[in-house]
């Protein structure tokens, strides 16, 4: 297989738009949801890595058409014949019109180096503001967009409800624990929850409904973890903790104080 100075090119040149790419979905991250990016092939991935490319290289443009500026304008801080732009250098080489030196292969490497680094670090900053993480939740999250912004503050957690394969006399097994990961494909469907203080209970479907059984035999689970083909069905509730100020006032008067409910739970069948 050979390679064409054309295609090595353009690698180089979109590596920062690997690079973003890949801080997109770093920075979406967390401890308790984990999404897939996109198929490699779809547009969409694409477009992020174009884009990403675009935008970083024309910050690296302006760079170098400002240090152009200063150059024209005698603050050339050391002596060389060669052409300080790096894009231009490229462009001509491309063309045959121009040998790249040594020194300029190692300032588009090192430059390259900078871009990518830069717009891997940006995009993973910018993606966790506020603003940011409103507009790209539908595309990162999917369904589940409403429950990653519902559990977003740190005093909240979520729990699940999963209802697993496993049955015995028409009645399934399931389990409740506070969720601590969820990972999804590109496609958004759950491939995994990973949970925490787990119980047991079981349901039946009964001419009166369902009918829901706690069991109460057996220890608290501390981890479970439940695959894709074991779930049935999946319900998650957000809840978010006291106030220590209530806390405090509510001991005071010999009561119990309890976590409150966020807002309406998410429910649905793996991948719907």
């Amino acid at each position: 297989m050979t390679f064409s100075f054309a295609l090595v090119l353009a690698l180089f040149l979109f590596a920062p738009g690997f690079a973003a790419y890949a801080g997109l979905f770093f920075g979406t991250q967390s401890k308790t949801f984990r999404p897939a990016p996109p198929a490699p092939g779809s547009l969409l991935s694409l477009g992020l890595v174009t884009i990403g490319a675009i935008l970083a290289h024309a910050a690296g443009a302006l760079a170098f058409w400002l240090n152009d500026l200063a150059v024209a304008n005698g603050l050339q801080l050391i002596g060389t014949r060669a052409e300080p732009n790096l894009y231009v250098a490229v462009l001509s080489a491309s063309r045959g019109s121009l040998m790249l030196s040594g020194g300029q292969v190692f300032g588009l490497l090192a430059g390259l180096t900078v871009l990518s680094t830069a717009a891997f670090f940006a995009v993973a900053k910018i993606v966790r503001a506020e603003i940011a993480r409103s507009n790209f939740a539908p595309l990162l999250y999917g369904w589940l967009a409403d429950l990653v912004a519902d559990a977003a503050p740190e005093d909240r957690y979520v729990t699940a409800f999963a209802l697993t394969d496993t049955e015995h006399d028409g009645s399934f097994l399931g389990y409740e624990g506070v969720l601590e990961n969820v990972t999804l494909t590109s496609d958004k469907e759950i491939t995994s929850v990973l949970l925490s203080d787990c119980t047991r209970f079981r349901i039946k479907l009964t001419d009166e409904g369902l009918e829901r059984t706690a069991l109460r035999a057996g220890s608290t689970i501390p981890l479970l973890y439940l695959e894709r083909a074991q779930i049935k069905n999946i319900a998650f509730n957000v809840y978010q903790l006291a106030d220590p100020e209530e806390i405090q006032a509510a001991v005071a008067e010999g009561a119990t104080p309890a976590t409150a409910d966020a807002g309406p739970g998410n429910a649905a069948e793996p991948g719907s």
